[in-house]
């Protein structure tokens, strides 16, 4: 399958997208033993952190539809990665 120009950089966004969802999920739990440290926090208060990420995957999975019928794919897929890198 040969892919023109905008399907290419949409697909490569997508696959960064994706890459960086799956460190960012894998990052706090190897960073939780020194942030626990750091701040002197209990054990259970990651809690709060996996609270927050779930709610915010379910927000923008509810609004993914909407920005990617206004903006389109690549320029959302593209704001997202913006997004979750900063």
């Amino acid at each position: 399958m040969i892919f023109n120009n905008a399907q290419t950089r949409t697909v490569t966004v997508a696959f960064l997208a994706f890459v960086g969802i799956g460190m960012s999920a894998g990052l706090l739990g190897l960073a939780w033993p020194s942030i626990q440290k750091q701040y002197s926090l209990a054990l259970d208060a990651v809690s709060i952190l996996y609270l927050f990420s779930t709610i915010t995957y379910t927000l923008s999975s509810f609004l993914i539809g909407r920005l990617m019928a206004r903006f389109g794919s690549g320029t959302t897929l593209l704001g997202g990665a913006i997004v979750m890198g900063l």
